[in-house]
């Protein structure tokens, strides 16, 4: 439901959840955050937010403060969603960044891509699809330097993006498309 824009309808079961005391840990918060950031409710998702940490006391982890910067990117809060990571307890990891990373490619703001990128550098966690999805994002401006620099940063770590495919098995044969 979150992923597929019900973001309301989640809040629905969140509440139906607490009337009928199942217990709640640090997957429900996942859950509930990231309806709130695909359906770009910012407000219902910092209420959230601060009810899990100091209402529920449940442990924050990395992706909970991905999931926040990825609802402020959504909403086009680039300036709170960077704001938001500087005031974190830890420094943030190639999930956070890349969530930063993807809101600006979304929306079309190349001038936050210099201090990602250079956040990416010094974090750790980064993936060979946030190292892509940098080359892409200055692909998609026209940068075609920085671009190959990144791509070419990639091949010097020994970072290869493999090619998707699907595969489809019917007894006894398995067929796989590329």
């Amino acid at each position: 439901m979150a992923m597929n824009g019900y973001g309301i309808h989640t809040l629905q079961l969140f509440s139906l959840m607490l009337v009928h005391g199942i217990p709640l840990d640090d997957v429900t918060f996942l859950g509930l955050l990231s309806a709130c950031s695909h359906a770009c409710l910012v407000d219902q998702g910092l209420m959230i937010f601060n009810a899990m940490k100091n209402v529920y006391r449940i442990a924050l982890q990395t992706l909970h403060y991905a999931c926040l910067v990825d609802m402020y990117g959504r909403a086009r809060f680039l300036e709170e969603a960077e704001n938001f990571m500087k005031e974190m307890p830890t420094e943030a990891d190639g999930v956070v960044w890349g969530a930063l990373l993807n809101a600006c490619k979304i929306h079309g703001n190349e001038k936050m891509l210099k201090r990602i990128r250079n956040g990416l550098l010094k974090s750790i966690g980064v993936g060979i699809g946030t190292y892509a999805l940098v080359s892409n994002t200055y692909a998609t401006h026209e940068r075609w330097d920085e671009a190959n620099k990144v791509r070419d940063e990639m091949r010097q770590m020994g970072l290869k993006k493999l090619a998707a495919y699907s595969q489809i098995y019917v007894d006894p044969n398995t067929l796989t498309f590329f």
